[in-house]
Order: C-alpha cells, then structure tokens, then sequence
C-alpha cells in the first residue's frame, strides 16, 4: 500500500510540475502574431548549367589545424 501511494504522489507531482512549466512558458512566451503581408516577392532564378554550382561555391577555410 506505501508504494501505491509514493506512485501516484510521483505521478501526481509530475503532473503538477509540467502543468506549472506550460502556463510558465504561456505567459513568458505568448504566441506572436505575424500580419499578413500583401506583397509578394518573387524568387531569383539560378542558373542550371553545368558549371554553376561550381561558381557558387565559396572557398572555405581549412578547420582542421
């Protein structure tokens, strides 16, 4: 009977620990609301050739020194 009871005041300390964590991160963290913007962007198109990938590499450095 004493471990029933230390299970369930576990789980219910559980429960109550992640119950106070959500409504901690509702209120330090609301949800943020992004309008809607009515002008769209069109996208650049890149090239397809063969070489252009190899032209759009950029050097980089040597990390292993």
């Amino acid at each position: 009977m004493d471990i029933l009871l230390i299970v369930l005041s576990l789980v219910a300390a559980y429960v109550a620990f992640v119950s106070v964590c959500y409504l901690l991160i509702r209120l330090i963290f609301p949800k943020i609301e992004v309008e809607d913007s009515e002008e769209v962007k069109p996208l650049r198109l890149r090239s397809v050739g063969p070489y252009s990938a190899a032209r759009n590499l950029r050097k980089q450095k040597n990390l292993a020194y």
